[in-house]
């Protein structure tokens, strides 16, 4: 159960960063 909801956070961190990269440069930066 802890391994699934650590991996949940991780997406969602990951998410998170993806939105802040797009709006502070672009999209093709971030990839």
């Amino acid at each position: 159960m802890m391994y699934v909801n650590r991996m949940m956070n991780d997406e969602l961190n990951y998410i998170n960063y993806m939105m802040l990269c797009y709006v502070t440069n672009s999209l093709i930066e971030c990839m």
